[in-house]
């Protein structure tokens, strides 16, 4: 792969990242900041209302934390990316050593693995340059 094509694929990891960062912490404050004021202490004598509510509101609550965390996760892909840009790696497949393609780059540009070895990774297929 060129520099100039490295170049590019670290500029939109870098964006892509920053985007990212921007979406979760958006996400985080939306959902871990805003209080309604409401004492949870004893659910007993708390509404019906209220406790469905307050059920809905943790349902939320998982659901983002879930969200938060599958983030977290594609950031440190980014991150490893950039990483590999910087050591010279960027582009190869991590099991078979082939290059990946620049399709499969331009839609996931963190990539770590070339369709083949992805699609057998997502099978549980041991992947070894022999069952290529």
């Amino acid at each position: 792969m060129t520099k100039n094509k490295m170049e590019s694929f670290r500029r939109q990891l870098l964006d892509l990242g920053r985007r990212l960062q921007g979406d979760v912490g958006t996400l985080a404050d939306e959902r871990f900041h805003k209080t309604d004021g409401k004492a949870m202490s004893n659910l007993s004598n708390m509404p019906v209302e209220d406790r469905a509510e307050l059920g809905c509101d943790n349902f939320d609550e998982e659901v983002t934390i879930g969200l938060l965390e599958k983030e977290g996760l594609r950031l440190g892909e980014i991150n490893a990316a950039v990483e590999r840009i910087e050591e010279g790696f960027f582009g190869r497949c991590e099991e078979c050593g082939q290059e990946i393609s620049h399709k499969r780059l331009q839609a996931i540009p963190f990539a770590r693995r070339c369709i083949k070895c992805a699609r057998k990774a997502q099978q549980g297929e041991a992947v070894t340059p022999g069952n290529l």
